[in-house]
């Protein structure tokens, strides 16, 4: 009792001790502002920095601002009142997510988020005019770049490498593009180039991108001149997507016209909204209805026009504002992610390679869930209907599914899809929502380097087509639910569904020789187009690992296997021969192996520190090695007994822990891999500590069963661990808010630790329980009670 009383009065000292230690530890500070300006920085201990004051920023040398390269920053906030962002002012902070920029900045400078990594969007407010020379360069995890339509004109590379970026969107007063501001962007299909755009850069836009502009326009020139695909904008395509019913007084609706036509909408005759279409070819509005009753109907109507001609589209929508409306549908299968929304039902839908060893996953929003009973995702093939059902999550206000439409056939290849159940007066309801996927049971091709098992994943593969006049274009996939480029699933695979015609395959992966396949005439179909890539990297020695009997040599890339031989590798006061570990031939008849590791035997047993040397070996691209390997290596067990935490259950967006350990593997590399998309994992390369021990932590996305594979560098030792995503979210109040009050205080910490010394019972799984364990480790002690003490005082975020 006494060692009791003394921990719960260490606790309440620490509670009075804290608020100043938190204001010791939290922050960091100083000036960022140029000559005459009063601005300044702090960093907080969450990793937000933020710039406040008066006037511009400071620019800045490479490498000279006070957060250069800093992995705490992680998010940045411009204050109100700061007029500019300096250059290279956050150049290279890799954990920088999230960035405010308010409406007074009139200038980014150069280079001021270049290698920003982890950047994932950015929206430049209309105040901005001025963009410095590559801004945004080679922020690679990029997805939405909001450009400000003040911009006038944009830089050498603004944005170039960001890999990550789907859509581009351009200010109308554009009228200059720098060399190379887009250039690398893989995800970039379409851009519309206003008009008013006098003047572009060499390679300003992706080459894989299909440009839209007007009849005689710069834009039309520029691709002409440099071989790039392009077509004027405007025509009379139009489709239209309503849903039936709503359950609020507006709709969104949604479709297809020409890039870059406008498309008007009306409701009930009146003029409503008119909607751009994008590059893609997509548009979309959000219309208000006047209705007020239950059952009133209100008729919207779409019209395009160019020329004298005009197309139009209808489509009548029904108020029923008890209905259980149709909100978003996520589905997960075999790597793919498919996510349609109320406001976008017209999403790019890529062709879907069917797994019978991956079970479908599904997350449904829908509108009233409290009056659904029962609710479904059903397949419908040739009259006969198949079902996964989902399970509510109050939590979370969604329902969610997962496994297989035919238990007996996982090889069952869904129809339409909709989503369907009863209310809890037992009446048939739908969403009114109709989904159909383009399922393929084996992929058009898959995508390679040097041997066939060596799968490239994160390759930007892209499709072309000859017109009638012989002209190589890029396809624009989205007018028909695709995606082009696609970009290379785990396995290597990309697949697309093409009309008749001549077609052509090109792939590139930077750090690759891009690479194109023959020209194909289609039908008859292609599905076995494997492309090989081929490094443009020098290979160099990856692992070593020397045992009394035996070492083992690991190259970055596959080698020609009789240029690592007893000259090449050389192991001082030893007599060795050397063989492959893991030949492949490259393609079935070759008969030509490459490998990537090597056994090294010695003509006595390897004793004591061995002295190694390894020059002159060459890669399967006929590349040398650009630098000698040399090392003292020490003489090693050989690992052994490599496990790991045989299985983890968490709910969705829940988290758990995975531990792993192995003998006599101190400092070795373990990679891990998870099975499918219903998990993510916070590392997949590990380091094992002293006492060959590593721990990660694995997220639920879906519900699911799947696997994580690890395996040890250098041996060929694995382990597996498998993770169940229960169907629902088992926590509803946040990580530290043991009682269950909505926020994080010391009051938690007091009762996590109640719990720890067992004072105060709690059942393992329940929502306290998981609340307080913010460890993670399955257990509740003075560690997590620590944890949420620091928390609740700001130190700490859990």
């Amino acid at each position: 009792m006494k060692k009791l009383l003394a921990l719960l009065l260490s606790v309440a000292l620490a509670v009075g001790l804290l608020p100043a230690f938190a204001a010791a530890e939290q922050t960091a500070a100083g000036d960022c502002g140029a000559q005459g300006a009063a601005v300044t920085w702090t960093l907080d201990g969450a990793g937000t920095l933020t710039v406040s004051g008066a006037g511009a920023m400071r620019d800045y040398a490479w490498g000279a601002s006070p957060w250069f390269g800093s992995d705490a920053v992680r998010a940045v906030k411009i204050a109100r009142g700061v007029t500019s962002v300096g250059a290279y002012a956050f150049y290279g902070c890799a954990s920088l997510r999230r960035v405010s920029l308010p409406y007074g900045v009139s200038s980014v400078g150069a280079y001021a988020f270049c290698g920003c990594g982890s950047l994932a969007a950015v929206s430049l407010p209309d105040s901005v005019t001025t963009l410095g020379d590559g801004a945004f360069y080679d922020c690679v995890s990029l997805r939405q770049a909001g450009l400000s339509a003040g911009l006038t004109a944009l830089p050498n590379y603004a944005f170039y490498g960001c890999a990550g970026l789907t859509a581009l969107s351009l200010p109308e007063k554009l009228s200059a593009v720098g060399a190379s501001a887009f250039s690398g962007c893989a995800g970039v299909t379409g851009v519309i180039v206003p008009d008013g755009v006098t003047e572009i850069g060499a390679d300003a836009f992706p080459a894989q991108a299909m440009l839209y502009g007007g009849e005689g326009s710069a834009a039309q020139r520029w691709a002409n001149g440099n071989g790039r695909a392009f077509a004027v904008t405007g025509g009379t395509k139009l489709t239209l997507t309503a849903p039936a019913f709503v359950s609020e007084a507006v709709v969104s609706v949604c479709g297809f016209a020409d890039p870059g036509a406008q498309v008007t909408c009306y409701v009930n005759d009146a003029r409503a909204a008119v909607a751009a279409a994008s590059a893609e070819g997509k548009w979309n509005a959000s219309l208000a209805l006047p209705v007020s009753a239950d059952g009133d109907i209100a008729a919207v109507r779409v019209s395009v026009t160019a020329g004298d001609k005009t197309v139009s589209r209808a489509a009548s929508v029904q108020y029923r504002p008890d209905a259980p409306a149709f909100r978003a549908l996520t589905m997960e299968h075999n790597y793919y992610t498919v996510t349609v929304t109320e406001s976008d039902r017209n999403a790019a839908r890529p062709n879907i390679t069917l797994s019978p060893d991956r079970p479908f996953s599904f997350r449904v929003s829908v509108a009233n869930s409290d009056r659904i009973a029962r609710l479904a995702v059903c397949s419908t093939r040739n009259g006969v209907a198949k079902t996964i059902p989902l399970t509510y999550d109050a939590g979370g206000d969604e329902w969610f599914g997962s496994g297989w439409f035919d238990n007996a056939d996982h090889a069952y290849v869904p129809g339409p899809l909709t989503v369907e159940g009863t209310d809890k007066d037992g009446g048939d309801i739908g969403t009114g929502l109709s989904l159909s996927l383009n399922f393929l049971t084996e992929p058009a091709g898959y995508v390679y380097e040097a041997v066939r098992s060596n799968k490239v994943a994160g390759a930007a593969a892209a499709v072309y087509y000859k017109d009638e006049s012989g002209r190589v274009l890029l396809w624009n996939a989205a007018a028909s639910e695709q995606i082009n480029p696609a970009i290379t699933l785990p396995d290597g695979s990309f697949t697309w569904a093409v009309p008749r015609g001549t077609w052509q395959i090109r792939v590139s992966k930077a750090g690759y020789q891009s690479a194109a396949s023959e020209w194909m005439t289609v039908p008859p179909g292609s599905d076995q187009v494997f492309l090989p890539l081929v490094t443009t990297q020098a290979p160099a020695v990856e692992s070593l690992n020397v045992y009394a009997d035996r070492a083992e040599l690991v190259f970055s890339s596959y080698m020609e296997i009789g240029s690592v031989n007893a000259d090449t590798v050389r192991f001082s006061g030893y007599a060795v021969e050397v063989a492959p570990l893991d030949a492949e031939e490259t393609e079935a008849g070759s008969g030509v192996f490459y490998a990537r590791s090597f056994r090294i035997t010695p003509d006595i047993p390897f004793a004591g520190m061995v002295e190694v040397a390894v020059g002159g070996a060459k890669n399967y691209a006929g590349m040398a090695m650009a630098e000698d390997y040399s090392a003292a290596a020490d003489v090693t067990e050989e690992p052994a007994r490599f496990t790991a935490t045989d299985a983890v259950a968490l709910a969705c967006d829940g988290a758990a822990q995975i531990t792993l350990s192995a003998e006599n593997a101190a400092g070795k590399t373990v990679s891990a891999t998870v099975g499918s998309g219903i998990a993510a994992l916070s590392d997949d390369t590990l380091t094992l500590d002293e006492n060959g021990t590593a721990a990660l932590t694995v997220t639920g996305l879906l519900p699911g069963e799947t696997q994580v594979v690890f395996r040890l560098a250098g041996t060929a030792l694995t382990a597996n661990t498998a993770v169940t995503v229960a169907p629902y979210r088992e926590v509803i109040r946040p990580a530290g808010d043991v009682d269950g009050d909505g926020e994080v205080t010391p009051a938690d910490a007091r009762l996590a630790l109640r719990i720890a010394v067992k004072l105060d019972a709690c059942e393992a799984g329940s929502e306290v329980f998981i609340a307080a364990d913010v460890t993670g480790d399955g257990e509740i002690g003075p560690d997590d009670a620590r944890l949420i003490l620091r928390a609740a005082v700001g130190l700490e975020t859990l």
